[in-house]
């Protein structure tokens, strides 16, 4: 499993997850609101720190400094797993 944790399946609300479409949020935030909800937090909680800190790749690894909402925090952590 990710992290030396064993995930399980994705919540039936995950198939109509949805980024929120507020343009004064940035990227990050609307991926950590659309996983806010408790069934997608469990996982996510340990998964988005990580994901976090490769925000500044786009989609064939080029490096980035801005997305479509601006500028890209790319910081990130590494959850210890059972923390």
């Amino acid at each position: 499993g990710a992290l030396c944790v064993q995930l399980g399946n994705p919540p039936a609300i995950a198939d109509d997850a949805q980024l929120p479409t507020d343009p004064g949020l940035s990227q990050r935030q609307k991926f950590e609101m659309m996983t806010s909800a408790a069934a997608c937090n469990s996982c996510h909680r340990l998964l988005n720190p990580v994901s976090h800190g490769f925000d500044s790749y786009d989609a064939v690894g080029r490096h980035v400094t801005h997305d479509e909402d601006g500028a890209i925090d790319p910081s990130g952590a590494l959850p210890v797993a059972g923390g």
